[in-house]
């Protein structure tokens, strides 16, 4: 087709029905979008506090609370009557604190949306709680994006893994049976659909987006080739530094695995670790089942380990297993199709685009992460061996 697009073609793409309904979907107003608050971890902290408070007036008395902890798989710790819990932010530096006293019970989260573990911080929480409330019944909440549980084996005993998809389950079985304030299930609607949009995924928006680019899929690779270094800066920087590492040999690296959210990459030891399909069938439509991921924002960026589980083999399942039992991070679901297994702290973006200093602090961010990737991958192979 070449790189001419015709005005007929870009009508037709119009007038598609999954590309009008993409249109409307992301054209609604949200009102978190609006105050710019979907990236921001303090945000998120402060809505679940909200939410967790039995006397708030979302409306919902102590059922988010309920919901919440039987996602720990300890709904029966929570004492029958709560009406005197309070709900702390920050004491302590402690993200979100719930305290029954009178019943002798609390539960602690800690809230990684877009940062990491740091300064052995859980295992410090948790001996000044026992410190500070000796007697209580406790439950530890380790908030991310995709459930992943704490690095250290220790942790992983007393802190109990929570996605936002659990979250998002929760809010709606707190909703269930509710007669809500019109405005609070506004509230909660639109920090569902902003938290499926930034930080889940919305499986609807998903399979509009695939069926829209299965139908028109060489007039959108034309269109993104020629666009895409404009729509997001951090595409053509990232990729470039990619291209580098590849051509020193340190990585593998194909910008057909790349979009506009996602620059991907791998390397010999993630293909050791992982065995390739001999066909392009696993979910990115390659033969990798795992990937490097930088995801890219307006102004910040962070790389993930992910893994597809389309069409596996045995020996491939059995990979996992392995790395999960190495990395001590057994599966939550038996059916799960992405995971990412690894996440780096995400870096926000200081320089403008245009400036001297910009390529040069997402390199500077970049080549600190691919020292710990490679620190990671070896201590992996280690515990594989």
């Amino acid at each position: 087709m070449g790189n001419l697009i015709s005005e007929e073609t870009l009508h037709k793409l119009e007038a598609d029905t999954s590309f009008q309904q993409l249109s409307q979907k992301m054209q609604t107003l949200n009102i978190f979008e609006v105050l710019g608050i979907t990236n921001a971890e303090i945000r998120h902290s402060n809505f679940l506090a909200w939410l967790l408070d039995p006397n708030g007036n979302h409306g919902m008395g102590d059922k988010f609370l309920r919901e919440f902890v039987s996602k720990l798989g300890q709904r029966e710790v929570v004492p029958e009557n709560v009406t005197v819990c309070i709900v702390r932010r920050e004491w302590q530096h402690i993200d979100l604190l719930v305290l029954c006293q009178k019943e002798k019970y609390l539960l602690c989260v800690e809230n990684k949306v877009f940062s990491g573990e740091h300064d052995d911080q859980l295992r410090r929480y948790r001996d000044m709680l026992l410190e500070e409330y000796p007697g209580y019944t406790m439950s530890f909440a380790f908030i991310s994006p995709d459930g992943i549980a704490p690095l250290s084996a220790d942790d992983q005993q007393y802190w109990q893994p929570v996605s936002y998809a659990d979250i998002l389950d929760a809010i709606e079985s707190a909703k269930g049976g509710s007669a809500l304030l019109p405005e609070v299930n506004m509230l909660l609607d639109h920090y569902t659909a902003a938290v499926r949009r930034h930080i889940v995924g919305d499986d609807n928006i998903k399979k509009l987006c695939q069926d829209f680019y299965d139908r028109h899929k060489e007039v959108l690779d034309t269109i993104y080739e020629n666009c895409k270094t404009s729509l997001n800066p951090i595409c053509e920087v990232a990729e470039d530094w990619c291209r580098e590492k590849s051509e020193q040999g340190e990585l593998i690296f194909s910008p057909q695995w790349s979009n506009n959210t996602y620059t991907r990459f791998t390397t010999e030891t993630i293909r050791k670790l992982f065995p390739q399909h001999t066909k392009p069938i696993s979910g990115w439509k390659t033969t990798d089942m795992a990937f490097y991921e930088i995801i890219k924002r307006e102004n910040y960026f962070k790389i993930t380990l992910s893994l597809c589980s389309d069409n596996l083999t045995d020996e491939q399942r059995a990979a996992c297993d392995r790395v999960s039992q190495a990395l001590n991070r057994p599966d939550r679901k038996e059916d799960w199709r992405w995971k990412r297994i690894r996440n780096w702290p995400r870096h926000t973006i200081e320089s403008e685009p245009n400036s001297e200093n910009y390529k040069e602090e997402i390199y500077r961010y970049l080549n600190t992460n691919w020292r710990e990737i490679q620190k990671f991958e070896n201590d992996l192979l280690n515990k594989t061996e």
